[in-house]
Order: C-alpha cells, then structure tokens, then sequence
C-alpha cells in the first residue's frame, strides 16, 4: 500500500513539472519560488513552522541545504525534486544561406503591379442584355471563354437575363473596374463611340439616348455582327 502511495505521488509530481520551474544552482535555490511542494521520495510537504508564509512549497532559505527542501511529517525534512537550471540561452548567430541560394536584407514585398481582370475576348462584337432568340436561332454562345456554335433550342432560357449591369466609363479599364465590382459578372462589353449601346437593344434612358457604354454581363451570346453597332468589343473576366 506505501508503494502504491508513493508511485501516485511520484506520478503527480511528474504530471505537475514545469520545465521552466527549476532553481539556480549557485545560489542553491535560496531565491526559488516555483511551485513544488514534494520531496524526492514522493512524500508531501506540510506548512514551514517557522515561516507559515511559505506554505507548503520547497524553499531554501539562507541556503540551509544544497537546494530546496522541505517538511513532512513529523517535523522531518527532505531535498525536493526540484531540477537544476540550464545554462542561460545564448543569442543565436543569424542564419546565413549557403552559396548559390538568394539572401534579402530585408522582407520581400507584394508585387504593386496590378494584375488585368479581363482580357480582350472578342474585338467588334457585343453581348447580348437577354435571352430574346427564337428557338432554333443559330448564335455564338460562350463556353468557358470559348466561342462556340449552338441552337438555342431550350424553352427556359428564352427571355433569361444576362445582363448585370449598364452604365457609363471613360475606357475600356474603368469599364473594368465597373463590371468587376459587380457580383457574377463573366463578361464585359464597351462600346467605344459616343452612341454607346444601341438604345433599340439595351434600352433607353429619359432623354431617349443610351444607357451608357460599359456593359457587364453573367454569360454572353453575341449579337449578330450585321446589328453590331457603335464599336463594341467583348472581354471575359480572367479571375
């Protein structure tokens, strides 16, 4: 029965440790105030009766002994298993990379140079802002920014909106900046005249003119280059 006391103190003690709570060597421990309170044995330690503000923990007063102990029962004392501390750590030497690998004196940096969003897809050639085809209708219809020949001849996906956005851009990059701001949008059209988008097609505003210039699109189906008007030209978003 001692021996089993003695294994589940020992365990605990073992459990509890703290690689950081240890006690300097020269001085033998007599400024340690870590929190051990059992001795090597595995016994536990009782309150200091000559200084009940120590409580139960090892301690070394005026270098009574050769590192922290304290008492058990009976008045009797014993060492702890309190560790020695290591040597203080020295600065390391700063890494230097071997020869032929790349060193920077200081932290590399993000690059400032700003990465197109869209690419020229199709140069005289407008999205359409619906789906408004008879069925059967041969059209150029995107698939994954290829061009491709298709016959519409899905019911559902006549009168469907592809249309996100029409409105106004000095250029073909503030249209850009327009359309990737809007959610959803694949494909850009910008029309570089000052009719803009045809108002027959795109709609008008409350003057009767067009919309705008800068069109942005969630899928586009081209429109027939005989009514392609005002120097349209199709991007498609890169990411």
């Amino acid at each position: 029965m001692r021996l089993l006391q003695v294994g589940v103190a020992s365990a605990t003690l073992l459990r509890r440790a703290d690689p950081f709570d240890c006690y300097n060597e020269e001085t033998k421990g007599e400024d340690y105030k870590g929190l051990h309170k059992q001795t090597k044995s595995g016994r536990m330690c009782v309150k200091w009766p000559s200084n009940p503000d120590m409580f139960t923990f090892c301690r070394n007063p005026a270098q009574e002994k050769g590192k922290p102990f304290c008492y058990f029962a009976d008045g009797e004392t014993e060492e702890c298993a309190v560790p020695k501390c290591g040597p203080a750590a020295e600065t390391p030497e700063k890494w230097v990379a071997p020869k032929g690998a790349v060193t920077y004196e200081k932290p590399c940096e993000p690059s400032k140079e700003k990465k197109p969003v869209y690419k020229l897809w199709h140069e005289g050639k407008a999205c359409r802002p619906t789906a408004e085809i008879s069925e059967g209708q041969d059209v150029k219809q995107s698939s994954k920014g290829v061009a491709m020949s298709a016959k519409v001849t899905d019911k559902t996906k006549r009168g469907k909106i592809w249309m996100a956005h029409l409105g106004h851009a000095d250029d073909a990059d503030g249209c850009m900046a327009v359309c990737q701001a809007k959610p959803g949008s694949k494909y850009m059209t910008f029309w570089d005249s000052d009719t803009g988008a045809p108002a027959s097609m795109y709609g008008e505003d409350e003057n009767g003119d067009s919309k705008g210039n800068c069109g942005c699109f969630y899928d586009c189906v081209e429109v027939d280059p005989k009514l392609t008007t005002g120097k349209p030209s199709n991007y498609r978003r890169l990411y």
